[in-house]
């Protein structure tokens, strides 16, 4: 689920206006007027899910992502999921092969609001500085986790080699 919201820039708003009179004087001219941009689009589509699957990710981006869940106090797994999916999906629109911190952004901003605990009568907004922010941190958060994880290791293999050497 999406929360949908009108647009507040009073110049977006007119070129809708625009785009819908002319859809209801001239169905024929809106469709043929859209068409090539409509065709670009469709090949776009077309060829990111054939990239897909060859869109690849790092430990880097899947503790950044469950870093930043866990920030927002997200219940559950399922949102981790969908930001990677929606990350790598975007990624392939791009028509490129490796998610970005920008995809991670992207794919949270759609993927968290309804899914974080509030308040009745609370907004599920997620400002974008805060989730700028907190994704500066999740990633932070990241970076220490792989250290930590290399460290452990290190040391389990070095365990293991004295081990071999008795």
């Amino acid at each position: 689920a999406v929360d949908v919201v009108g647009l507040t820039e009073a110049q977006d708003r007119v070129e809708i206006l625009r785009r819908r009179i002319f859809f209801e004087q001239d169905p024929e001219g809106f469709d043929d007027a859209y068409e090539g941009a409509e065709d670009e689009m469709s090949d776009r589509i077309i060829a990111a899910r054939q990239r897909y699957p060859l869109v690849t990710y790092t430990d880097k981006d899947l503790y950044t992502i469950a870093a930043l869940t866990a920030s927002f106090k997200v219940d559950g797994h399922r949102a981790d999921i969908v930001i990677l999916k929606t990350a790598r999906a975007q990624a392939a629109y791009d028509g490129r092969l490796q998610i970005s911190d920008r995809d991670i952004l992207l794919a949270a901003e759609l993927a968290l609001p309804h899914r974080m605990k509030k308040q009745p009568f609370q907004d599920s907004v997620i400002n974008p500085d805060q989730l700028q922010s907190t994704m500066k941190q999740a990633r932070a958060e990241a970076e220490e986790a792989l250290e930590s994880e290399e460290e452990s290791t290190e040391v389990d293999g070095a365990a293991a080699s004295d081990e071999k050497k008795v």
